[in-house]
């Protein structure tokens, strides 16, 4: 755990991975890979945000047609209720599926931005100031919640 200034500023400037040792048009070539890697993690959480948005919102349709049908004083045929269940575990799954891939894909250019970040910034996306032993991943919550669509997209086989 980083304590003070002094501490951040000596792992930052720890290990520069090299960059002494390189061409200046080298470093130039990695500022740009940086850069390219930068911008396509940022595009890729925007992606997944986009699709996060866009599932939840199919599941939230789903999950009130389901209520309405069920609570409707006219007959509902079983039938009808089941394919409302299944189309929502297959939009739930879809949506975790497509959800566990993009954050594939962040972590990816993450993992570029470490390696390029140390020839260029030191270690500055490696250090964590602060750790805090109860963090938590708001894309693996979302994760988690999208799982429980599906369970409870099961379950809703059960009430029929």
């Amino acid at each position: 755990m980083i304590i003070n200034t002094e501490q951040y500023l000596h792992e930052l400037t720890k290990d520069m991975g090299g960059k002494d040792l390189l061409k200046p048009s080298e470093v130039e070539n990695l500022k740009k890979c940086l850069d390219i890697a930068l911008d396509l993690r940022k595009f890729e959480i925007e992606l997944y945000w986009k699709r996060t948005t866009y599932f939840w919102g199919i599941n939230a349709a789903i999950l009130a047609f389901y209520g309405v049908m069920l609570t409707s004083k006219k007959d509902v045929d079983p039938f009808f209720l089941i394919i409302i269940s299944a189309f929502g575990i297959l939009a739930s799954a879809c949506s975790y599926y497509l959800n566990r891939g993009g954050k594939f894909w962040q972590e990816n250019w993450e993992m570029h931005v470490n390696y390029l970040s140390s020839f260029i910034n030191g270690n500055l996306f490696k250090i964590v100031p602060k750790k805090n032993e109860d963090h938590f991943s708001v894309s693996r919550i979302n994760l988690f919640l999208v799982g429980q669509f599906v369970f409870y997209g099961c379950s809703f086989l059960f009430i029929i």
